[in-house]
């Protein structure tokens, strides 16, 4: 999770990093989002320990984990349901947790992979 101290909010100036797009129905990063010029992901970026290129992918790699949550929801609709969506979180930080190397570090596509083959048991027991 991404924590923001209080003192943080009062000088924090938030914009916009993703909008809708009506004519492809999905959310669409901006500019600020794909150059990497948010003052909140910077800041995210120094509390991490990380280039903010690495908190980028990590910020799209969970998009994708939601937009395949969302996509199996479309004929499956308890997928989608709090509880599951509670779960799947769950063991995406536990997959985070667990793949850490010794200085933190994460490999993001191990995630991501790891995540997906769990995620397809799920749905293939449910």
């Amino acid at each position: 999770m991404i924590f923001v101290n209080d003192s943080d909010l009062d000088t924090l100036k938030l914009n916009d990093l993703m909008m809708f797009d009506a004519s492809n129905d999905r959310i669409e990063p901006t500019d600020l989002l794909d150059m990497g010029q948010s003052e909140l992901i910077g800041r995210i970026a120094q509390r991490w320990g990380v280039s903010i290129d690495e908190v980028l992918q990590n910020i799209k790699m969970r998009a994708q984990i939601k937009g395949r949550i969302a996509e199996a929801g479309r004929s499956r609709p308890e997928l989608v349901e709090a509880d599951r969506v509670g779960q799947v979180n769950n063991m995406f930080w536990l997959l985070m947790n667990e793949l850490q190397d010794g200085d933190g570090r994460v490999d993001l596509g191990e995630v991501y992979g790891r995540w997906c083959r769990w995620y397809e048991g799920i749905i293939q027991k449910m």
